[in-house]
């Protein structure tokens, strides 16, 4: 599936992949992975956050947010505990 069609799939709706908690980022996160991208799914997690640490880096690559760290279309922005919380 490209980026667009998964943008236009679940436009305006929940996902609950996991199907508990309820529909959660990391439920979108791991919706995308399996839809789009096609790659394994990260090990289980106590919070959005913590995906930038458990993360594969064989198939991910992490870009640490900086001046020239500019994400590109389709990236995976995972933000710390201090971005709201």
């Amino acid at each position: 599936m490209t980026f667009d069609a998964f943008i236009w799939k679940y436009y305006n709706a929940f996902i609950d992949y996991d199907l508990s908690y309820g529909n959660q980022c990391v439920d979108l996160y791991r919706q995308y992975c399996k839809e789009v991208l096609n790659v394994p799914q990260s090990p289980p997690i106590s919070g959005a956050a913590k995906i930038w640490d458990t993360v594969d880096t064989n198939i991910f690559q992490k870009i640490p947010n900086t001046p020239l760290g500019v994400p590109q279309f389709g990236d995976i922005m995972i933000w710390n505990k201090n971005a709201g919380g």
